[in-house]
């Protein structure tokens, strides 16, 4: 009978700690599937894109927007380094700078002029 008793008594206790972390849990953390927020940049800014990778890999970019091509989301513009328009997956980046325009950012960053025309 104390056998029987100790069983019942075990079950209620995990009964009881079930119940306390599946009801008195903090708020689910933001995960990376979240949807991203479309935000278009100012009409003449230019952006800093600084990329996850091994290597600090930026990206300075003129016409800068936020684009969703099937179920990925890019931020997309003109590189000022060249004539080349980029897309760049928004799973890959860091952060970004958004400046007024590709003159601020300038002020900044040393941005390589894009090669001459022959």
């Amino acid at each position: 009978m104390a056998r029987q008793r100790n069983w019942w008594v075990a079950g209620g206790l995990l009964l009881a700690v079930a119940g306390v972390v599946l009801f008195v849990r903090g708020p689910e953390p933001l995960r990376a599937e979240a949807p991203a927020v479309e935000k278009p940049f100012g009409e003449k800014a230019a952006v800093a894109v600084f990329m996850k990778s091994q290597a600090t890999h930026v990206e300075y970019l003129d016409k800068a927007s936020v684009q969703k091509m099937g179920d990925r989301t890019f931020i997309t513009g003109r590189r000022l380094t060249g004539p080349a328009w980029v897309w760049l997956p928004v799973s890959d980046v860091a952060f970004v700078e958004e400046f007024g325009s590709a003159e601020e950012l300038g002020k900044v960053y040393r941005v390589p002029a894009p090669p001459a025309k022959p």
